[in-house]
């Protein structure tokens, strides 16, 4: 998503501290938003699809409480001491590049083939019932080897 090799910080990319509610985060979702769409850009100037992906990744994290609980783990992870290292050192883990510290990849589950739904009964009448293997999402995390699943290399 960005140029650096920084990790996306979805609270400074919609500029929000990082206690901020539900009510603010979709607030400034739409803010951002309507400053970066297409169809808000002058003619001339071609709308930025990079910092819109950005805008949308960002509030798809922060908007489920699940995933933002997790980011902000993972961010206080990151800051933390590795464990070896003596007290004074202030050696910090970075961010895995290949996961981007999420320490899992979404991929399409295999089980339903990214559909969320297992179809039974007869081909006249199926019935479609939530996959049990990615409880209806359609994605499953598959955990990150460079990291051992961590997020943090050091």
């Amino acid at each position: 998503m960005t140029e650096s090799s920084e990790p996306l910080d979805p609270y400074a990319r919609l500029g929000i501290p990082p206690d901020a509610s539900a009510a603010e985060i979709t607030a400034a979702f739409r803010r951002e938003v309507r400053g970066l769409h297409p169809d808000s850009a002058p003619d001339d100037a071609p709308a930025d699809a990079g910092a819109l992906g950005e805008v949308l990744a960002a509030h798809r994290l922060l908007a489920d409480p699940d995933r933002r609980r997790a980011f902000d783990r993972r961010s206080a992870a990151v800051t933390r001491p590795h464990p070896g290292a003596d007290s004074g050192a202030g050696t910090r883990g970075r961010q895995c590049p290949v996961c981007a510290g999420r320490g899992a990849f979404d991929r399409p589950c295999p089980h339903c083939a990214g559909r969320g739904a297992i179809l039974t009964g007869s081909r006249w009448l199926p019935t479609a019932h939530p996959c049990a293997s990615c409880s209806g999402r359609g994605i499953r995390a598959m955990p990150c080897g460079a990291c051992a699943a961590s997020g943090t290399i050091w």
